[in-house]
């Protein structure tokens, strides 16, 4: 009886440390997406301009720029997490992710203190930019490690679950704001509480972080080398970890984030319509996560991540001709869903596939680094570049041809992968 009920209170100590990570992981998304659905009000109050389109290009260029600040993150934060542990770092993070986001909640906007105002919001968005870079690599590793040996791709799913439960809770309470306040409250103060909000809650995560144990895995390697070095197996490594991730970030960057506006702008439906769709697509797609992280554990992480590289140069233009034909809010909502599920099934198998593919006494540093280089070229900046490519052709279908690269370049690279799922951690 006593060993059953020791084994029964080691079961319990696992799933708390995990929640609180998976927990954490999910305010630092909703923080770090918060900006992309009020994106068109910031517009007006930090980048005015005369010239229309103008304020709203700048805005998505801040959300973008605050992605230069991750790879940087990604190395010093992934760094620590192999030196100095998973648990220290999870903890810096928050801390800074928590700074960021409450700052971009109460900084005066541009009538009030001028220049100072964007500059201000720019820094906050750079100091999230930051912590979320050192976030990512640290919290699926974390994962990964506490896993059992054949479920892996299961307990590294909920990194993924974390992430678009972050993203879509920041979607569902915006457009909650928008229908409690009404368009002209939102628009003068309301915008500003979810800011407010997540600052608060990600103080009490920070704290709650300070009770997480390192996992078993990295504790028995802290007594070997950290040797962070490129060579020429890190680097088939790297290869390996931009295809997988390379249509994960773009789906994430492009399917949640800009998709909200794209739809309110060239799809004429109402902000709250587009933020609700974006939200229910998204809790589709999520539930469908773990499952399909189960999956990989019983037939390999490979098969789902060609079917997601297929899925991104089919679907895309058909979806979009779709919505561009004057749809409503239940074709928008099918058409949100299906491109939600091609992120959510790369997104199942991220965390386990990244882990596997690097040793214990640098995987954060690696996971963290390649993570963060990808998403800042591809991701951060994909709002911007998609809405420039429609002024640049004047065609609204043409974000379509970036989605699609992504999809072909990742089927490329994955092609050669070796499967992961059956080995060992080394």
């Amino acid at each position: 009886m006593a060993s059953i009920a020791f084994e029964n209170e080691r079961i319990r100590a696992k799933s708390r440390i995990v929640v609180t990570a998976v927990a954490g992981n999910l305010i630092e998304w909703f923080d770090f997406a918060i900006y992309s659905f009020v994106a068109v009000i910031i517009a007006k109050h930090y980048f005015p301009s005369d010239r229309p389109g103008v304020s709203l290009l700048e805005t998505w260029a801040v959300f973008g720029i605050g992605f230069l600040a991750r790879p940087l993150g990604a190395i010093i934060i992934g760094r620590l997490g192999d030196k100095w542990g998973r648990r220290f770092a999870l903890i810096l993070s928050m801390s800074l992710m928590t700074l960021g986001t409450a700052t971009m909640g109460v900084v005066p906007d541009f009538s009030q203190i001028g220049v100072a105002a964007p500059i201000l919001i720019l820094l906050a968005r750079l100091c999230q930019g930051f912590a979320v870079g050192g976030e990512w690599g640290n919290s699926a590793a974390f994962l990964v490690e506490w896993a059992p040996s054949k479920a892996r791709g299961f307990y590294g799913s909920f990194q993924a679950v974390s992430n678009t439960l972050g993203t879509l809770s920041a979607s569902g309470v915006c457009a909650l704001l928008y229908n409690a306040l009404g368009q002209q409250t939102m628009e003068t103060w309301g915008w500003r509480l979810p800011f407010i909000f997540a600052g608060v809650l990600g103080l009490v995560i920070a704290i709650m972080r300070r009770a997480m144990e390192d996992p078993p895995v990295y504790r028995k390697r802290t007594s070997e080398a950290i040797d962070p070095k490129y060579n020429m197996s890190n680097g088939m490594r790297t290869f390996r970890a931009v295809g997988l991730i390379l249509p994960f970030t773009v789906g994430s960057y492009v399917f949640l984030n800009y998709l909200p506006t794209f739809i309110h702008i060239q799809v004429k439906l109402p902000a709250a319509d587009a933020l609700w769709a974006n939200t229910a697509a998204a809790i589709l797609a999520v539930t469908a996560i773990p499952f399909l992280g189960a999956l990989s554990d019983r037939i390999g992480r490979k098969p789902l991540l060609l079917t997601v590289g297929a899925l991104f140069v089919i679907l895309p233009y058909p979806i979009f001709k779709l919505l561009l034909s004057g749809a409503g809010f239940w074709t928008v909502l099918g058409s949100q869903t299906a491109l939600d599920l091609g992120y959510a099934t790369v997104g199942s198998v991220a965390a386990a596939t990244l882990s596997e593919l690097f040793p214990t006494n640098i995987r954060t540093t690696w996971m963290t680094t390649v993570y963060a280089l990808v998403v800042t070229i591809f991701g951060g900046f994909a709002p911007f570049i998609v809405t420039y490519l429609i002024r640049a052709t004047g065609n609204p279908v043409a974000p379509v041809a970036y989605i699609m690269a992504a999809g072909l370049i990742s089927l490329i690279i994955i092609s050669g992968y070796r499967e992961t799922a059956f080995r060992d951690l080394d």
